[in-house]
Protein backbone atom coordinates (compact mmCIF):
# COMPACT_ATOMS: atom_id res chain seq x y z
CA UNK A 1 0.00 0.00 0.00
CA UNK A 2 1.26 3.66 -0.87
CA UNK A 3 1.07 6.28 1.92
CA UNK A 4 2.14 9.37 2.41
CA UNK A 5 4.32 10.87 5.00
CA UNK A 6 1.37 12.65 6.95
CA UNK A 7 -0.41 8.99 6.63
CA UNK A 8 3.09 7.13 8.14
CA UNK A 9 2.50 10.15 10.76
CA UNK A 10 -0.67 9.04 11.82
CA UNK A 11 -0.03 5.27 11.92
CA UNK A 12 3.23 5.60 14.15
CA UNK A 13 1.02 7.87 16.26
CA UNK A 14 -1.79 5.15 16.98
CA UNK A 15 0.43 2.55 17.30
CA UNK A 16 1.73 4.38 19.89
CA UNK A 17 -1.04 5.57 21.63
CA UNK A 18 -1.97 3.27 24.62
CA UNK A 19 -5.49 2.58 24.12
CA UNK A 20 -6.26 0.70 27.58
CA UNK A 21 -4.05 2.86 29.35
CA UNK A 22 -0.37 3.05 30.27
CA UNK A 23 0.08 0.15 32.83
CA UNK A 24 3.24 -2.13 31.71
CA UNK A 25 1.73 -5.11 30.56
CA UNK A 26 -0.66 -3.57 28.11
CA UNK A 27 2.47 -1.38 26.62
CA UNK A 28 4.59 -4.31 26.35
CA UNK A 29 1.85 -5.95 24.98
CA UNK A 30 1.25 -2.71 22.19
CA UNK A 31 5.49 -3.56 21.21
CA UNK A 32 5.26 -7.22 20.59
CA UNK A 33 1.66 -6.74 18.65
CA UNK A 34 2.46 -3.90 16.48
CA UNK A 35 6.92 -4.39 16.08
CA UNK A 36 6.90 -5.52 12.82
CA UNK A 37 4.77 -2.65 11.07
CA UNK A 38 6.29 -0.05 13.46
CA UNK A 39 9.50 -1.07 11.57
CA UNK A 40 7.90 -0.77 8.44
CA UNK A 41 6.21 2.55 8.80
CA UNK A 42 9.51 4.32 10.01
CA UNK A 43 11.60 2.74 7.38
CA UNK A 44 9.43 4.72 5.39
CA UNK A 45 9.60 8.34 7.43
CA UNK A 46 13.13 7.77 7.02
CA UNK A 47 13.16 7.77 3.12
CA UNK A 48 11.30 10.43 3.69
CA UNK A 49 13.39 11.96 5.37
CA UNK A 50 16.34 11.07 2.78
CA UNK A 51 14.30 12.55 -0.18
CA UNK A 52 12.98 15.41 0.29
CA UNK A 53 10.85 14.81 -3.12
CA UNK A 54 9.18 11.36 -2.27
CA UNK A 55 5.35 11.72 -2.59
CA UNK A 56 4.78 7.96 -1.36
CA UNK A 57 6.49 4.96 0.21
CA UNK A 58 5.28 1.33 -0.28
CA UNK A 59 4.00 0.09 3.34
CA UNK A 60 2.96 -3.91 3.71
CA UNK A 61 -0.26 -4.14 6.19
CA UNK A 62 -1.22 -7.54 6.38
CA UNK A 63 -4.93 -8.30 6.20
CA UNK A 64 -4.99 -8.70 10.08
CA UNK A 65 -3.55 -5.60 10.83
CA UNK A 66 -5.53 -3.66 8.25
CA UNK A 67 -8.86 -4.92 10.09
CA UNK A 68 -7.41 -3.64 13.30
CA UNK A 69 -6.40 -0.62 11.85
CA UNK A 70 -9.90 0.44 10.30
CA UNK A 71 -11.39 0.86 14.32
CA UNK A 72 -8.31 1.93 15.75
CA UNK A 73 -7.60 5.26 13.05
CA UNK A 74 -10.03 8.24 13.20
CA UNK A 75 -11.66 8.42 10.47
CA UNK A 76 -10.90 12.29 9.96
CA UNK A 77 -7.55 13.61 10.90
CA UNK A 78 -5.21 16.52 9.74
CA UNK A 79 -1.66 17.34 11.39
CA UNK A 80 -2.74 21.07 10.45
CA UNK A 81 -1.71 20.98 6.81
CA UNK A 82 -5.01 20.83 5.38
CA UNK A 83 -4.69 17.23 4.24
CA UNK A 84 -7.16 14.32 5.87
CA UNK A 85 -4.97 11.87 6.52
CA UNK A 86 -7.06 10.14 8.62
CA UNK A 87 -9.45 9.54 5.84
CA UNK A 88 -6.95 9.02 2.85
CA UNK A 89 -5.96 6.52 5.51
CA UNK A 90 -8.77 4.63 6.04
CA UNK A 91 -9.59 4.68 2.21
CA UNK A 92 -6.72 3.04 1.08
CA UNK A 93 -7.16 0.72 3.91
CA UNK A 94 -10.82 -0.29 3.05
CA UNK A 95 -10.00 -1.05 -0.58
CA UNK A 96 -7.14 -2.76 0.27
CA UNK A 97 -9.42 -5.18 2.54
CA UNK A 98 -12.83 -5.07 0.23
CA UNK A 99 -12.32 -3.65 -2.87
CA UNK A 100 -15.42 -3.43 -4.66
CA UNK A 101 -17.14 -6.37 -2.69
CA UNK A 102 -17.31 -7.71 0.70
CA UNK A 103 -17.64 -11.03 1.37
CA UNK A 104 -17.87 -10.96 4.90
CA UNK A 105 -18.75 -7.71 7.37
CA UNK A 106 -15.57 -6.15 8.28
CA UNK A 107 -17.09 -5.99 12.27
CA UNK A 108 -17.53 -10.00 12.40
CA UNK A 109 -14.00 -10.88 11.28
CA UNK A 110 -12.52 -7.88 13.59
CA UNK A 111 -14.71 -9.20 16.32
CA UNK A 112 -13.67 -12.78 15.17
CA UNK A 113 -9.67 -11.00 15.23
CA UNK A 114 -10.08 -9.52 18.28
CA UNK A 115 -11.41 -12.78 20.21
CA UNK A 116 -7.75 -13.90 19.02
CA UNK A 117 -9.84 -16.18 16.32
CA UNK A 118 -7.90 -16.55 12.52
CA UNK A 119 -7.99 -14.30 10.04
Amino acid sequence: MKLTFGELCLLDWVLHFPVGGSDRDHLEWLSRRWRPLREDVWKGIQAFQRNKDLKEVEVEIPEEEAFLLMAMIPTTFRWGTGEDVGFSLKLKLSEALWGERREEKGDEKLKRLLEGGEA
